[in-house]
């Protein structure tokens, strides 16, 4: 059994559909967010968290595909909200008499444009890739020896409205309140996406601190394909291979310019670095100078000042030696004098 709380992403497939075992353990409550993804259910994950609910970190969020903070259900570290776009391959070997869900949130988006969305992030893969320059296939594979998968927005939204179905009637047989919602509109509507909640709110927040949350992280600028239903049914957009193959260019060619512009601001710091150390270079080179230069000035002056000790030594030397003469003067006469008696003796003896 997995012990991390998320596997998220497309990478994620073969963790859910492992079904990790539960441990016998008490019946545990869970609020699931679930769906055909790519319908802002991160958003409405980190929204739950906002308000108060246990979700899994925000910190496993996929930048690039606006995606992640899943979890399977299974698991037994699971937050209390769980998202698992997954859920469908999986719930009917879920254990009800174990797992309580409270309730089934499912944002509901148009199915195509959530079928594009998901073939887009093949897409941009794909260009992102060193096979960039081959001709864009229709179909894309994973496995070496596996299984080809269409990149056909139409054969995704047959996927995804398989999956949408059995998990609905999965809800409703097992009488799972569910609790529809719509996308994008809760994205920029606080008021709807707060009226709607209110059963799962209740309990964990007023209706003022869910608005504030609400305002706190709606961003709805971060929804790519808007409307696209509205385009295809005025016959605009044809072609969504060719669209979505645009589209994935132009993020890619977005992100690599903010990397260049990362880039260019690092080297910016860099430069700003060498001249700084450069100038700090001159300052200490100038110091290093300065300090030679009274290092020389201390020698010479203790050179003069260890000549000027010798030339006192030798000042203090004569005036000792004067001194001496003057005051043994009178000894010396009086040794004159005995001296002369001394040899008048010996001659008159």
């Amino acid at each position: 059994m997995t012990s991390e709380r998320s596997r998220a992403g497309s990478s994620g497939m073969l963790s859910h559909v492992m079904t990790p075992s539960i441990p016998d353990s008490p019946l545990r409550s869970h609020v699931g967010i679930s769906g055909t993804g790519r319908a802002g259910t991160s958003f409405l994950t980190r929204f739950l968290g906002e308000c108060g609910l246990d979700i899994v970190g925000v910190s496993d969020v996929h930048a690039r595909a606006r995606a992640g903070l899943e979890q399977n259900l299974l698991t037994a570290e699971a937050a209390y909200v769980v998202k698992d776009p997954w859920l469908f391959a999986y719930c009917d070997v879920v254990d009800l008499k174990e797992i309580n869900i409270e309730f089934l949130i499912l944002p509901i988006r148009d199915l195509l444009d959530a079928s594009r969305s998901r073939v887009l992030q093949e897409r941009i893969k794909i260009m992102d890739s060193p096979w960039v320059d081959l001709p864009v296939a229709e179909v894309s594979a994973e496995t070496p020896g596996g299984i080809l998968y269409s990149l056909d927005p139409v054969d995704q939204a047959r996927i995804l409205a398989v999956g949408f179905h059995k998990l609905v009637h999965w809800a409703t047989r097992n009488d799972i309140p569910i609790i529809f919602l719509d996308f994008p509109r809760f994205a920029h509507d606080g008021d709807y996406l707060c009226d709607a909640l209110a059963p799962v709110l209740t309990a964990h927040c007023s209706p003022k601190e869910a608005r504030k949350a609400f305002a706190a992280i709606a961003d709805s600028s971060l929804i790519r394909i808007k409307d696209q239903a509205n385009e295809h049914d005025s016959g605009v957009g044809a072609d969504l291979e060719t669209e979505l193959d645009r589209e994935a260019l132009k993020i890619i060619l977005s992100e690599k310019r903010n990397e260049i512009g990362l880039l260019e601001n690092q080297l910016h710091d860099l430069s700003l670095q060498f001249t700084t150390s450069q100038a700090s270079l001159a300052q200490r080179e100038e110091a290093s100078l300065e300090l030679s230069r009274r290092l020389n000035d201390l020698e010479q002056h203790f050179n003069r000042m260890t000549e000027r000790a010798s030339l006192l030594q030798l000042d203090s030397d004569s005036v000792r030696q004067t001194l001496s003469w003057k005051i043994t003067k009178p000894l010396r006469s009086v040794k004159r004098f005995f001296t002369k008696s001394d040899l008048r003796g010996d001659t008159n003896s």
